[in-house]
């Protein structure tokens, strides 16, 4: 697997350990929301997405900096309250173990972003953006 994959494979890892509040799935497939069922949610579907590489002066390889999105829905009746309670503690987790089972230098979080487009109550969606930080060495990543 490469570096890029071991990372995420981590972050999905560390999310399915989350006891509080209790996750439906996490998965790295797209999710098709009208499949969903309500056990199913929250949902967390995580993706890698944009990368920037720069030359390292020292020890060879380079520093890339690769963006992680956690795409999420969830249905509440308090759906702001549990939105917030819910990046809490993906936050609280994902900053526990930052080095990604040894694999990255850093993950911090980058923003969240609020997706409002053709929701409705009870349901709510959003983005978790995290930057991780690792070594790129051609071959290995």
């Amino acid at each position: 697997m490469s570096k890029r994959e071991d990372i995420v494979a981590d972050v999905v890892t560390q999310l399915k350990t989350i006891v509080s509040p209790r996750l439906g799935r996490v998965v790295r497939e797209p999710i098709v929301v009208e499949e969903l069922s309500r056990q199913a949610l929250p949902a967390i579907y995580v993706e890698s997405t944009d990368e920037a590489r720069e030359d390292r002066t020292m020890g060879g390889g380079k520093i890339s900096t690769m963006t992680v999105v956690l795409n999420m829905l969830l249905q509440s009746d308090t759906r702001d309250k549990d939105r917030n309670t819910l990046i809490e503690a993906i936050e609280e987790k994902l900053e526990t173990t930052r080095r990604r089972d040894g694999k990255a230098l850093d993950t911090y979080l980058e923003a969240v972003e609020i997706v409002e487009a053709g929701e409705a109550v009870p349901y709510a969606s959003m983005r978790m953006i995290f930057g991780v930080q690792y070594v790129y060495q051609r071959g290995t990543a």
